[in-house]
Parts: structure tokens; sequence; C-alpha cells
């Protein structure tokens, strides 16, 4: 009887991500993971420019199942020629999320030369920015603390933050 209720509020409410949270919770809860994981799957809709129900199966995955899993995930889409629309439009934050993975898992060097070689040649802004702090938290997390640092400095050094721009931050 919930699953019907959450059902139909879904069915009548499919914008809703809060409705949405409930279905997956409440599959989880009587150890339904693989309805979860499906319902999570159906919200992609791959022709959309919209990373963001993607994005919550990914979450999904490395939390429910494992990380491995979110990593095999990210590869066989990456692998996908033509991308999908919705990992298209964040290439870079996917293939991010894959390096951070790689890292998670133990291919350390493999997933900092990944973030590495998305730096190369690119145009400051706040998605490359997200990458080098990503990276320095690699760095900083293999004892390169020098390297941690001159990327923390690249990146304040192209937005200083609402403390230094004010003037309100310590030195």
């Amino acid at each position: 009887q919930v699953e019907q209720q959450i059902l139909s509020m879904v069915s009548l409410y499919p914008e809703d991500e809060e409705i949405g949270r409930l279905l997956v919770e409440f599959y989880l809860s009587v150890g339904r993971v693989d309805e979860a994981e499906a319902w999570l799957r159906a919200q992609i809709k791959p022709e959309s420019d919209d990373s963001g129900p993607r994005k919550v199966l990914l979450r999904f995955l490395a939390q429910i199942r494992s990380e491995g899993a979110m990593r095999d995930e990210l590869t066989r889409i990456l692998a996908q020629d033509p991308l999908p629309a919705d990992v298209a439009a964040d290439e870079l934050g996917f293939r991010a999320l894959k390096a951070g993975a790689d890292y998670i898992l133990g291919d350390r060097d493999q997933g900092m030369a990944a973030l590495e070689e998305m730096l190369k040649g690119a145009e400051p802004s706040e998605e490359i920015d997200a990458i080098k702090v990503q990276l320095a938290r690699m760095r900083l997390g293999t004892g390169n603390m020098v390297g941690a640092r001159a990327l923390v400095e690249e990146v304040l050094a192209h937005d200083p933050g609402p403390a230094r721009r004010s003037g309100r931050c310590a030195q």
C-alpha cells in the first residue's frame, strides 16, 4: 500500500524531487535496492542536457553499491560515442568524477593524471578551478604539499573569494 501511494504521488508530481527521494528511500528500507536503482535510471533523459538525474544515480551507486560500481558506470557512459547529451553538457564534470573514483579506488596516479590532462591549456573558469581544487586535495593526500599549494594559489589568483575581495581575510 505504501509503495502504491508513493508511486501515485510520483505520477501526480513527477518534477517533485522529494517524492522521488521518498520512493527510493522506501525501496531501500524494504531491501529492494535493484528497484531503487532502476527507478533512478528511468529518471535519466540522455537527450536532455540536464545532468542532475545521472549524477543522482552516480551518488546512489557510490553510496549504496560501491565506489567501484560508480566508476564502472562512468567508464561505460564516457566510452559512448556520441556521449549522451546530459554527459556532453558537463563532460569535464563527469571526467572529474571518474578521476576521483580512480583515486579513491587506489589508482591514484591515474586519477591525478586524468585531472592534469583536463587542465592542460584550459582557460580559467569556475569548473577549472573546481578541478584544480580536486587535484590539490589529491596531491595533498599523496604528500605533495608544494603541488597542492601551487594549485590553490592559482585558484585564488583567478577568484580570491569574497573574504579576500573585501580585505577581511587574515594573511
